[in-house]
Order: structure tokens, then sequence, then C-alpha cells
């Protein structure tokens, strides 16, 4: 039985589920990552992490060896170009 109490409106267990089919292109993804590499200008980046971005920059543009922060922060700037609220 479920029970209704403070749940009205939200999906029951049993429910059918429904999902919209998702992505985006990935030269618009590779102007994102292009973007989370960028510095603004006049600022004095540590050469630690310019030698950081640089590779993120390089994985980026291959498609390879990303990491989850990355993909993370890919997807967030997607759905602000949709103009999602996140």
């Amino acid at each position: 039985q479920w029970v209704a109490t403070k749940w009205d409106g939200f999906a029951k267990p049993t429910d059918k589920s429904h999902s919209t089919p998702t992505g985006v292109d990935l030269e618009l993804l590779r102007k994102i990552g292009h973007k989370l590499c960028e510095a603004p200008e006049g600022f004095n980046l540590h050469n630690g992490l310019k030698r950081q971005l640089k590779k993120k920059r390089e994985d980026i543009d291959v498609g390879a060896e990303l990491d989850w922060a990355t993909a993370e922060a890919l997807a967030w700037g997607s759905l602000l170009l949709e103009g999602k609220h996140v």
C-alpha cells in the first residue's frame, strides 16, 4: 500500500519511468572544455597549474583520459548554454 500523506504528486515506485534522450555535440563539448582551461587575461597562473590546464586541454582535444570532475564541468557548461538553471 502506497502511503499518500506528504507524497501527493510524487512518482510511485510502481509508476512507469520516462526518460528523455540527451546528448551534446562533441565540438560544443570541446569549446566548453577550452573555456575551462583558460585563465583571465593578465592573471598570473602558477606554473604547475599552467601545466595541468595544458594537459587537460590536450585530453579534451583528443577525447581521452577525462576525469570525473572534467566531465561534470562539461555537463554543467552544456546545461548553462541551454539556459538551464543549475
